[in-house]
């Protein structure tokens, strides 16, 4: 019997936690002999727990949006948008004819009428030529020296030069293949005129000059267009780096905030899951 007055005592057992045991050969760091190791059960182990860890995981840090998201949008932008024209035209080219004969100005209006090429200056000596490249003015210029057609037509070989920029690897590259092409026109056309006063017709001449025609067709980018050229290797490279990066700093950031037990326990210890 309960004395009068006093409260009387619940005896209802308390309830106990319940308990996940995990192996411990599974966690870094244990002896194995030990056994397992009981840990509080957080929640239902599966896909929608950890979907949700790693979401606010993602939306609390703002490196991850970073690189994950803009990094990104901006490569894909910054590739796509720089060559937008596919292949760079009208380079900005100079000129130093000492020669100005009627087929050294034939010579130039024909560098001038290619695609990659502009003849923006002329200059009376190379030194002028030569400072307008270090300023930045023209990119290439191609120097015809005095008495070049007479040399030419009496074969003594005259020399004609072109200097370039190798500093805007791009443009001087361009540059370059045009004054080599327009300096094996140049000769070609004299040795056609000589043809012509010999009674050659246009056939016989074309034969002479290039006895080989080469018919030239490129695979994969017929167009020789820079964009899809770089775009399609630079891309693709970029995003796996940042994709390697990101995941090392997120393992990385497990193990050092002590979060890799929590991660590897709402994975079900299934580290293809996690």
């Amino acid at each position: 019997m309960h004395a009068a007055g006093l409260p009387q005592l619940s005896t209802t057992p308390m309830k106990k936690k319940k308990q996940h045991r995990i192996p411990l050969s599974s966690l870094p760091g244990r002896d194995h002999e030990r056994g397992f190791l009981s840990l509080p059960l957080r929640g239902n182990l599966g896909w929608a727990p950890l979907l949700r860890r790693e979401v606010s995981i993602l939306l609390s840090n703002p490196i991850y949006l970073t690189c994950m998201v803009l990094f990104p949008l901006f490569v894909i932008f910054f590739f796509t948008s720089m060559m937008d024209e596919g292949v760079p035209q009208d380079l900005p080219c100079g000129v130093v004819d000492n020669d100005n004969t009627p087929t050294t100005r034939a010579l130039i209006r024909k560098l001038d009428a290619f695609q990659s090429t502009d003849i923006v200056a002329r200059y009376s000596n190379v030194n002028e030529a030569r400072r307008a490249i270090q300023r930045g003015d023209i990119y290439a210029f191609l120097y015809i020296p005095q008495r070049t057609t007479a040399n030419l037509i009496g074969q003594r070989q005259p020399k004609i030069s072109f200097y370039y920029s190798n500093v805007t690897l791009v443009a001087g590259n361009m540059l370059f293949k045009d004054l080599k092409t327009i300096s094996t026109l140049g000769s070609a056309a004299v040795g056609a005129a000589k043809l012509q006063m010999l009674g050659k017709t246009d056939g016989e001449i074309r034969t002479f000059l290039q006895p080989i025609a080469i018919d030239l067709h490129a695979i994969g980018n017929p167009w020789m267009n820079y964009n899809i050229y770089l775009s399609s290797i630079m891309i693709p490279g970029i995003l796996v780096l940042f994709m390697f990066l990101i995941t090392a700093y997120s393992i990385g950031t497990e193990l050092k905030f002590g979060r890799a037990h929590d991660w590897m326990r709402l994975s079900g210890n299934n580290i293809f899951v996690a």
